[in-house]
């Protein structure tokens, strides 16, 4: 039975370095575009969209040579929106880097950035230290934009937005029938979130994929840095970047970040990306050794961003967070400990498991009373089970 874990699908591209080399010229031919008008005497949001090159997109590459051609090709054919297009290959070892070249002799708006080996965080980070336009947009180098995605995007904003989201298109890959295009929302309703309360299922999405979300179409949340614009001022001015520190979940934690900062946020029902679910699937069936170490970073990095925010005084956040810990500590069990490509002995597994609950990420999950935080039957069952050690029974568990 599987648990009611956290979607993860943040690529890893491998170990932390960093040494960044620009492979094409600035190509800086436009001027900055626009400034806020004065709303006083307006009865109406001023629409923010020009006809002048507005976003710029980043991609970060890792061993992506047989996706990237389709991939750019999408995002060039939006159109006079997009300013630049800033490939940054994270130190690949397949042809990434000669594909992406090759592309940027193709097209004047693209730059190439090579960089040592550092992970997605890292190499999205680089892009958005010399991204030049207005607006800022993540692409994934297996994933494509539909036509005039950037186009749907921006006529949604208005002077006071800073974060545009929409919705998506999941590709399946099937062996007996090929592939498959089904469409996802993120929520039901379109919504426009300033306040803390707006904003609330934004945030809670954040902890949980299926908040808002139908159950049977459920495959990833809003804390993804796809299928959205960012007003690159705003960035900026808040200092929002990735957490390189973190192996997953650094879109999530960036997003939660912005949405606290955000004046307005917009979401639309508007499909504008084709997310590849191939890859995730396969990821999310691996074994990981160190995704122990990697669930207790993000839950200690979620408990920091919430004092920060100040989040964690609200008690639906708190129960939330809880509850996507217990489901990190789940996942751990099941991708890393008692993962069947483990081969150490059972007794060996059992103890990796106890040391694991005691640590500082999980052992406040198993204090006296803390039961009562944990939300559905599947997580009460697992958080009493691990409680009491029964660790045959979990790894029997986790396995359905």
């Amino acid at each position: 039975m599987e648990l009611d874990t956290q979607r993860d699908t943040t690529t890893e591209h491998g170990p932390l370095k960093e040494k960044i080399t620009e492979h094409a010229p600035k190509k800086d031919t436009t001027t900055e575009q626009g400034q806020l008008k004065d709303k006083t005497m307006e009865q109406e949001p001023q629409k923010d969209h020009t006809s002048e090159p507005e976003v710029s997109v980043i991609v970060p590459i890792y061993n992506m040579e047989s996706c990237l051609p389709a991939c750019v090709k999408s995002i060039a054919e939006q159109g006079a929106c997009v300013r630049e297009i800033i490939l940054v290959d994270d130190g690949s070892t397949d042809g990434s880097r000669t594909v992406c070249e090759g592309l940027a002799r193709d097209d004047a708006r693209i730059r190439v950035i090579a960089k040592e080996n550092g992970g997605a965080a890292t190499a999205r980070n680089a892009g958005l230290a010399v991204a030049q336009g207005r607006w800022i947009s993540f692409v994934d180098p297996d994933d494509r934009l539909v036509p005039d995605a950037f186009e749907q995007l921006l006529s949604a904003a208005d002077a006071e937005t800073e974060i545009i989201c929409a919705d998506f298109e999941v590709v399946y890959h099937d062996a007996a029938n090929g592939q498959t295009v089904k469409k996802s929302r993120f929520f039901a309703d379109e919504m426009m979130a300033s306040s803390a309360e707006e904003k609330m299922p934004l945030y809670r999405q954040l902890f949980d994929t299926r908040y808002g979300q139908q159950r049977e179409s459920t495959v990833t949340g809003i804390g993804v840095p796809w299928a959205k614009l960012y007003r690159r001022d705003f960035l900026r001015e808040h200092q929002l970047a990735f957490d390189p520190s973190l192996r997953r979940m650094q879109d999530n934690m960036f997003n939660l970040y912005a949405f606290c900062a955000a004046r307005s946020i917009r979401y639309v029902h508007r499909t504008v990306y084709q997310y590849d679910y191939g890859h995730t699937d396969r990821l999310l069936r691996s074994f990981k050794p160190a995704y122990a170490d990697t669930a207790q970073a993000i839950v200690l990095a979620r408990r920091e961003a919430l004092q920060r925010t100040g989040l964690e005084k609200d008690e639906r956040i708190r129960r939330a967070a809880f509850n996507e810990a217990l489901n990190l500590y789940a996942t751990a069990l099941k991708r890393s400990v008692f993962h069947p490509d483990n081969q150490i002995p059972f007794r060996e597994k059992a103890k990796a498991a106890d040391r694991l609950k005691q640590t500082d990420a999980f052992a406040p999950l198993f204090r006296s009373g803390a039961g009562k935080e944990a939300d559905g039957r599947k997580n009460r069952i697992f958080r009493f089970l691990a409680a009491r050690g029964c660790w045959r029974i979990i790894s029997t568990y986790l396995e359905r």
